[in-house]
């Protein structure tokens, strides 16, 4: 927490006022500022909340004008095995058989949680986009 005068935060401030989001512009403004603070090779704890808030505002302005749609563990993988141009054979390590994965994806098998783990390393992702959103 900042307590008192940080001139780093109000150096921040100065710079990019944070308030909502109402617009493109605004959007674009903000998102430079957090890639200008995520391109830094370390963050004082004042640029770190300053970047916690504008990121909230942020995604607050998403979850309104661009939200995600729910997609299964399955979507997600076979997203995820497009972008990154591999074959169901590319994965059997993970799957331990072809027929697994072929079950997996036709829908036959659920992902368990050993798959889940092997795919989020694989595709240095969250284990969570794996999941089924309720």
């Amino acid at each position: 927490m900042i307590l008192g005068s940080d001139v780093i935060y109000d150096a921040l401030i100065a710079r990019f006022v944070p308030r909502a989001i109402h617009g493109e512009q605004d959007y674009e403004e903000a998102l430079a500022v957090i890639e200008g603070l995520l391109a830094k090779p370390e963050l004082h704890p004042s640029e770190q909340e300053y970047l916690a808030l504008i990121t909230q505002l942020l995604a607050a302005y998403e979850a309104v004008h661009a939200p995600i749609a729910d997609v299964s563990g399955v979507e997600m993988l076979r997203f995820l095995m497009a972008q990154h141009n591999l074959k169901q054979k590319d994965l059997v390590d993970i799957f331990k058989t072809p027929s697994i994965l072929s079950e997996v994806l036709s829908g036959k098998r659920e992902l368990n949680k050993s798959h889940i783990e092997g795919l989020a390393r694989r595709f240095n992702v969250s284990p969570a986009v794996f999941f089924e959103r309720m």
